[in-house]
């Protein structure tokens, strides 16, 4: 049985497109992410924990995370994979809203940008950042960039 390797199912278009993973988080102190899952009516895709001894004790820096999001797809624009994450909790916002500000917890967005070869736009559509006002969202932005810059 012969099977495709990614670069035999994937386009040197799509191979050269960078890789973006995004995702929503309810971030906290020590927070039941069951509860937070059984309250929202949706269920997280990773739910992150502290490990750095040294960050354990620091009340300002959260140390659980509920994340909903979608890694590693070939896109050309932020604007674009923020927006499929906020479709995927866009039914449940007024949970989330509540469950957050009753909980004092943060909620955002992170997009993680991979280049190999092309770069994305980093843009954000008028819609994309009314409906992180809307949810009261942080937004971050991660670039790795391992291009040869040969361009």
């Amino acid at each position: 049985m012969v099977t495709e390797t990614t670069s035999q199912i994937l386009s040197d278009d799509e191979l050269a497109a960078p890789e973006l993973t995004t995702y929503f988080y309810i971030s906290g102190w020590d927070f039941d992410p069951g509860k937070c899952t059984l309250t929202i009516g949706l269920e997280p895709s990773e739910i992150w924990k502290q490990k750095h001894k040294h960050l354990l004790d620091r009340r300002d820096v959260p140390n659980t995370s509920w994340n909903l999001g979608k890694q590693k797809q070939r896109k050309y624009s932020v604007s674009e994979a923020v927006d499929e994450v906020l479709d995927l909790i866009w039914p449940k916002r007024k949970e989330i809203i509540r469950f957050s500000r009753d909980n004092s917890f943060n909620v955002g967005v992170t997009c993680s940008i991979t280049i190999y070869d092309d770069r994305p736009v980093y843009d954000l559509s008028l819609k994309t950042i009314k409906r992180l006002a809307d949810l009261g969202c942080e937004f971050s932005l991660d670039i790795f960039d391992y291009s040869t810059g040969d361009e």
